[in-house]
């Protein structure tokens, strides 16, 4: 009651409350507000199927890497998935697979790096505890009694660990002790009587002694439970001003002051609001006005190395993702981090650099994202010799992790050297010693992750093919070339097919210059032969790769006819001329490798080369049998001296190329659609450092190497737009989705060729979707499901309406890289469930809001680019579906029948809601 009169009275009489809430940082903001620098954001794609992070929790360790524990949906379950940032690549691991996980997830970081998860078993409302040591996860049930856990957060003390969670049951406030890496806890310990189901915070001052803000349920007042060196607790009054602290953070800074932000709700709007402990009372203050409220984390504090808040929060009237940074008292900055849908907060860190590091979830598809402040690219030392050269590096990469092969002086006698990272650190190995430092070590991993290896031997004149065997280096002679023979600097090795038969290309010269192709089969070399007369060295610059099917594309520059050809070998060589009247100091061929749907290989081949006479760098593609298609990249104010190109998505239309210019400026160029706008960034910046042999490889960004000044150095771009993955999720598929493979959904030969070869008559049926391993490992259950669909009269219908309008449904996601982005995000989301139902258990999963709204998004986007033959098909569909909603609670066998599929009992089918 007295809360009560006291509110209405400032309301009537003095009309001063909302000032309170929402102008009181205006008014005592002075003039001139101090500014602090705006932040670069940089987004990171950590998951982007399933949902994923509807819950997530981010912590930084020692290093200010972060840790982050969050869930994403997988049919019938909820998969508890574990990522954390090395300095290099991201590491993801699943934490728990057996059932649903519940609303909140909480996580903290030891000393020792070892991450502590907590969360709850929604179908049986228990609370859990993981950690994680050498052998991997281990996980148990802390508590089953009543529904606990949904509302959860974990700390370290200096005994161990304090999780603090509510019990709904008993509508209390609990925390429970334990030592951490055990499963030793004690009985929980009741704090307070509360019946809020929302945020609360948890933090530990520097006495190891936990404190817990929370909402007073009965009175509507923000509270800080601190617990007593006798275990009892104390309880003081933060807020209790207008219904304050529904959703809290807390932390303490370095003279253990308590730092709060709280909701407040007066007349439907909600405000966040800062409290700070100043002596025996609380300073107040405004952060930010109409935060619209939503259940679970929309805010979450830090401090700075200045002991300065640091807060993120969710503008839900917007969407966006915002920060506030506290210059001074009542003087908060203001910024947007994103604007693109997010909802929720994950956690919050600040590196030593006071740069903020956050996780969120955008809500649109599902997508887990990380926020971080910093440069484009970063760079890291891989190899320092203490001034002894390294020659010639060769990059590579084993899932997202990079490895570069290159020749050191380092050693005595010098060698072909494989330096990896290992999570932690750049591990150097000797692979062997005596090789040619002249000569490209160039290194390729196969499928079991183990490194594969050619160098050239001097004192023995052969080409040496090395593996990896109980982590010994064990080689094998591939050629072994003539007295007085020279071997050329370019060695290129690849693994062809699904063999992985490893294949060689480089040239020599005996009087002749020759192109060579050795592949080993069964043990067995076999040798492909090129004389390229009129030469007096071997051929340089030189590059290959191989094509599905077999054959092997040699790509290098002919400086007596001054010209670039290819030299494709597949047990006779072919020539083409790609460009004449050249000069050439650098090339690159990389070829996108496909299939069409009855098992055909289709290749279509690249050739990048920068010509001295025109100053120009080249892309150049195969539009036919030996026509070749140039198109200028860029034309450089210095002369480039090495150069690497590889695609994302395995698209021709989305290549990257990295060159090094004389003036030893390492640069990105890249486009993203067949309009080929190129753009370009500077990776490194001119200088005097020298730099040169520049590689490039794709992964969840691009990633370069290169010497300078005869180091090996490694560069990476900051941000990314694809998802690190786990064991058993298919790296060029689905997950960490491309916005080029968008199309694919629709017709996996267009993939190869649509952009390049327009015909009316390329067109393919539903069947073509079925997109063969390794490129996306969803493909089986889309090539099944024409099998159903073709079982039964309205599913043949089906596949002939969607014949008619497959082609133009394929330009019009190809001309639009924001729909076949949106498209192509809707599907990953559909596909968990597609899994259970490909399992038989499609009665089992049930079609969601969120789903059709994304898919009803999609073909109405489509709708507005179409013909009008195509529009009304689309338009009578959502007419009879009633935009969709018909679908809506339906569970996926639900769906078949009402198109007159009969659901199958084992076979593995794909839903094509964002298909029809």
């Amino acid at each position: 009651m007295r809360k009560f009169l006291l509110l209405l009275a400032i309301e009537i009489v003095l009309g001063i409350l909302l000032w309170r809430c929402a102008v009181s940082a205006q008014a005592r903001t002075p003039e001139r507000p101090a500014q602090l620098t705006p932040i670069a954001w940089q987004r990171q794609l950590i998951d982007a199927r399933g949902f994923a992070g509807q819950s997530s929790d981010l912590v930084l360790d020692q290093n200010g890497h972060p840790h982050i524990i969050f869930w994403r949906s997988e049919g019938t379950s909820s998969i508890l998935y574990y990522a954390r940032w090395d300095g290099v690549t991201w590491i993801k691991e699943r934490v728990d697979n057996r059932f649903r996980v519940g609303n909140e997830v909480s996580i903290a970081i030891d000393d020792q790096q070892r991450p502590h998860v907590v969360y709850q078993d929604s179908i049986n409302q228990d609370l859990y505890y993981a950690f994680r040591e050498a052998s991997g996860w281990q996980r148990s049930r802390l508590l089953d009694q009543g529904v606990v856990g949904r509302f959860n957060n974990v700390a370290l003390t200096n005994t161990g660990l304090a999780i603090s969670y509510l019990d709904e049951t008993q509508g209390a406030l609990k925390v429970i002790f334990g030592t951490a890496g055990t499963f030793n806890f004690g009985a929980p310990q009741f704090v307070a009587q509360t019946t809020t189901l929302d945020q609360h915070g948890l933090a530990v001052n520097s006495l190891g002694r936990p404190g817990i803000t929370y909402h007073d349920s009965s009175s509507g007042d923000l509270m800080l439970a601190t617990r007593n060196i006798n275990g009892t607790w104390s309880i003081e009054t933060v807020a209790d001003f207008a219904d304050v602290g529904r959703t809290s953070s807390l932390i303490y800074d370095s003279s253990d002051i308590p730092h709060v932000t709280g909701s407040v709700l007066y007349q439907g709007r909600y405000f966040l609001n800062y409290y700070a402990k100043n002596g025996a009372s609380w300073v107040e203050e405004s952060v930010a006005a109409d935060v619209n409220l939503n259940l679970g984390r929309f805010h979450e504090m830090t401090l700075d190395q200045s002991d300065r808040p640091v807060v993120a929060y969710i503008n839900q009237t917007q969407n966006q993702l915002m920060l506030a940074r506290r210059e001074s008292p009542h003087t908060w900055q203001i910024e947007t981090v994103d604007t693109l849908d997010i909802s929720r907060v994950g956690g919050i860190g600040v590196d030593a650099a006071n740069q903020p590091i956050m996780s969120g979830y955008q809500r649109s598809f599902g997508d887990l994202i990380v926020f971080s402040g910093g440069n484009d690219w970063q760079t890291r030392i891989v190899y320092d010799n203490n001034a002894q050269p390294n020659y010639r590096p060769s990059l590579a990469l084993n899932g997202h992790s990079p490895a570069v092969a290159f020749h050191t002086e380092a050693t005595q006698p010098d060698s072909a050297q494989l330096v990896t990272w290992d999570g932690s650190s750049w591990a150097d190995d000797v692979v062997a010693p005596d090789a040619d430092a002249a000569v490209t070590t160039p290194v390729v991993f196969a499928a079991d992750g183990q490194p594969r290896i050619a160098y050239y031997r001097t004192s023995t004149r052969q080409v040496m093919y090395a593996t990896l065997v109980n982590n010994v280096w064990q080689a094998v002679p591939v050629a072994t070339l003539p007295v007085g023979t020279t071997m050329g600097p370019d060695l290129v090795l690849m693994l062809a097919g699904q063999q992985e038969d490893p294949t060689l290309a480089f040239s020599i010269y005996d009087g002749t210059a020759v192109i060579k192709v050795m592949r080993g089969i069964d043990g067995v070399w076999r040798e492909g032969t090129l004389p390229v007369p009129g030469q007096s060295a071997p051929l340089t610059p030189l590059s290959a790769d191989y094509h599905v099917g077999g054959a092997v594309g040699v790509a290098y520059f002919n400086p007596v006819n001054n010209t670039i050809n290819e030299a494709r070998f597949d047990g006779q060589w072919q020539e083409s001329i790609v460009a004449n009247g050249v000069q050439a100091t650098a090339i690159s061929t990389t070829v996108a490798r496909h299939r069409r749907d009855n098992g055909t290989p289709f290749n279509s081949p690249t050739i990048t080369y920068y010509d001295t006479n025109s100053g120009q760098i080249i892309y150049a593609r195969l539009a036919d049998v030996s026509t070749w298609i140039p198109r200028v990249v860029a034309t450089p104010s210095s002369q480039v001296n090495s150069l690497a190109t590889v695609f994302i998505g395995n698209s021709t239309v989305r290549p990257r190329i990295a060159v090094v210019t004389v003036d030893n400026t390492v640069r990105l160029f890249g486009a993203d659609s067949r309009d080929f706008f190129w753009s370009e960034e500077t990776v490194v910046a001119a200088g005097a450092a020298v730099r040169s042999h520049v590689n490039l490889a794709m992964g969840d960004r691009e990633r370069l190497t290169y010497l300078e000044n005869g180091v090996v150095m490694h560069a990476f771009r900051t941000a990314t737009t694809r998802a690190p993955v786990v064991p058993g999720e298919d790296s060029n598929g689905m997950v960490g989705l491309l916005k080029s493979q968008c199309m694919c959904l629709l017709s996996a030969e267009y993939c190869g060729r649509l952009l390049w070869d327009p015909r009316p008559d390329a067109r393919s049926g539903l069947q073509a979707a079925a997109i063969t391993a390794p490129f996306n490992e969803d493909g089986a259950d889309m090539a099944a499901l024409t099998k159903i669909f073709e079982a039964t009269p309205e599913g043949q219908a089906f596949l002939d309406t969607y014949i008619t309008h497959d082609l133009e449904l394929t330009f019009i996601l190809a001309s639009d890289p924001s729909l076949t982005w949106d498209a192509f995000r809707t599907l990953e989301n559909l596909m968990p469930g597609l899994s259970a139902f490909t399992k038989g258990q499609g009665s089992l999963v049930v079609i969601d809001q969120a789903l059709m709204d994304q898919a009803l998004d999609i073909w109405q986007r489509v709708e507005a680019e179409a013909s009008p033959g195509l529009a009304a098909v689309i338009n009578q569909y959502l007419t009879d579906t009633n935009n969709l909603q018909l679908y809506v609670g339906m569970t996926f066998d639900e769906w078949a029948a009402t198109l007159g599929v009969n659901p199958p009992a084992v076979q593995k089918t794909f839903l094509p809601v964002v298909l029809r």
